[in-house]
């Protein structure tokens, strides 16, 4: 809350204006009572309470004033959390995402955020408003009757003692409603972003079934831990109700007695020990509620001590000139801790020139677009090195070395928002033009121009409203528009139909010459006209050559391809 200390410092200073009103109210009140009411003096009794009036009035200044400055105070505290958490979050690599679900990080975003954003501002004004009113109190009391007084070292004890025992058992309670949130939301996300897939193979029910288990996990785990702060309350209730019965059969006696404790005395005490009391409940909920946001805060720190597995050297190197020319040298990389949970890649080796376009195919699972993620740092070799124009990638900023890098990966990914916004992703500079000649070459242009609305054609979320192959030519568009020294594509035409492919394939030929191209594909026709094919299986290179060299000494290759003629010529 550093950057609005002042409104952090005035509110509770509003506090304090407010809680001395509330103090001043049962002193007047007592005032009213043993000389206003026993002297019948109508003129006095109507001044002090214009004084008590006043004093509310006052107070309820004070109490406005704390709720404006609290709430501006922890309001942009929560802001400028949430955004420094999905900063973070944007910062963190591959390998660090990979090991926080995207549900818990949603909820750690919003949820999470929520409870330390109430809880801060609860803190400005319960927690400054609380204990002045029990010091406050306190004073009163023992004031105007030390021995009436003494009750209260029986009962507050036995307030803080509930305090501790029911805190104790709600911290866990809510840290496990907190990571039921995060299932919930993991669910909801996969059935949100799947619901064609459920649709189309009816599976309603089982979705459900399943969403409904997590459910009703999160409902007892809820029930639970609020089972357990309800406790508090009707113990708070009953102790408060037993002090003033004390209070009322003590100093009922004392009052009887004819000494020097008055009835007014008697009703103000019991005023300040509700004060007392009905703050120390504060006090208690407040420390309750404490243990809610407290989990919240340590899964929020969590994601904010990460310290990134990737990070710039301190001494950045670059290229005299970006040429695009790569070398993959003896590199290996497995996935899970340390690379050996599951090993993806196994001493890689192969050379890319400026102006060359190579192939990658081979099994499913052999290592493909994990090989291309290593390119741009989205994550780091495990052994080996990858060398960009004669420097290794790890001892460039990731800022620079991505900026020569244009991606189009296998799942098509586009934003909500236009055309325009979309294939301009990467270069939001670039002239309407130049947008135009990127989507002419992605050979998604004459479908823009038979839109309505053009450019500003705008997409629904994840871009819905388009076809699979219209999507992957307008991510190929975004790619080509920055106009990259090295251009990666990632199955970038698995839903394009032979012809659209062909000419697309055509297209990419006139701009390959001056750029380092490595397309991934699993079908032959999309990669048999590069230079050069690598075959991969098992995480290994197996063979590398053009087309037609392939085909004779490649038994994988020429499995492939035969298995691909074949579909064809049945179809």
């Amino acid at each position: 809350m550093r950057p609005y200390l002042f409104f952090a410092v005035t509110g509770p200073l509003f506090m304090l204006l407010e809680v001395c009103m509330d103090l001043l109210q049962p002193r007047l009140m007592k005032d009213i009572i043993d000389i206003g009411l026993k002297n019948l003096d109508v003129s006095y009794i109507t001044r002090m309470g214009l004084f008590m009036l006043a004093a509310a009035i006052v107070g309820l200044a004070g109490g406005i004033g704390c709720s404006i400055f609290s709430t501006t105070a922890g309001v942009s505290m929560g802001t400028d959390l949430r955004r420094d958490l999905y900063k973070k979050i944007q910062e963190l690599p591959f390998s660090d995402i990979d090991k926080l679900s995207t549900g818990s990080l949603v909820t750690r975003l919003t949820n999470d955020i929520i409870q330390v954003q109430e809880i801060s501002i609860m803190l400005l004004r319960i927690l400054v408003r609380a204990p002045l009113l029990i010091a406050g109190s306190l004073i009163m009391a023992i004031l105007l009757s030390p021995p009436l007084s003494l009750i209260l070292v029986f009962i507050i004890p036995l307030l803080i003692i509930s305090i501790v025992i029911i805190m104790k058992r709600s911290y866990p309670l809510f840290y496990t409603v907190q990571d039921r949130l995060d299932d919930l939301n993991v669910i909801t996300q996969e059935n949100l972003s799947g619901v064609r897939v459920i649709k189309a193979y009816v599976r309603e029910q089982y979705e459900y079934k399943r969403f409904s288990q997590v459910n009703n996990k999160l409902m007892d785990i809820m029930i639970k831990a609020s089972s357990t702060i309800a406790l508090t309350f009707p113990i708070m209730i009953f102790l408060l109700n037993f002090g003033i019965a004390m209070v009322l059969y003590s100093g009922g006696y004392m009052v009887s007695d004819g000494g020097a404790f008055t009835t007014g005395k008697l009703m103000a005490f019991i005023n300040y020990l509700m004060q007392l009391l009905m703050s120390l409940m504060m006090v208690s909920m407040i420390l309750i509620r404490f243990t809610r946001a407290e989990a919240s805060a340590k899964r929020i720190i969590e994601v904010l001590d990460i310290v990134p597995d990737l990070h710039d050297p301190v001494i950045v190197k670059r290229p005299d000139a970006i040429c695009g020319n790569l070398v993959f040298d003896n590199v290996s990389f497995g996935y899970g801790k340390d690379g050996t949970e599951r090993a993806a890649l196994k001493n890689i080796s192969f050379a890319l020139q400026q102006g060359t376009t190579t192939g990658i195919i081979g099994t499913t699972g052999s290592g493909k677009s994990t090989l291309v993620n290593l390119i741009p740092r989205l994550y780091d070799v495990d052994s080996g090195k990858i060398l960009l124009d004669g420097i290794d990638i790890r001892e460039m900023s990731r800022k620079e070395l991505r900026s020569c890098i244009s991606v189009v990966p296998q799942q098509a990914i586009l934003f909500s928002g236009t055309i325009r916004e979309n294939i301009a992703f990467g270069y939001p500079d670039a002239d309407d033009e130049a947008i135009m000649e990127a989507a002419r070459t992605a050979r998604i242009l004459d479908f823009i121009q038979k839109s309505e609305k053009g450019l500003d054609t705008v997409l629904n979320q994840r871009g819905v409203n388009l076809s699979g192959g219209q999507k992957q030519r307008i991510s190929i568009a975004r790619a080509l528009l920055p106009d990259p020294p090295v251009l990666i594509l990632d199955e970038s035409t698995s839903a394009l139909d032979a012809r659209t492919a062909f000419y697309l394939q055509e297209s990419l030929r006139k701009i390959r010459q001056k750029k380092t191209t490595l397309i991934i594909g699993q079908r032959i026709a999309s990669v048999k006209g590069a230079d050069t094919i690598i075959v991969m299986d098992d995480g290994r290179i197996i063979d590398n050559a053009p087309h037609e060299v392939l085909l004779k000494r490649c038994n994988l290759y020429r499995e492939i391809a035969e298995s691909q003629d074949e579909v064809a010529y049945h179809e």
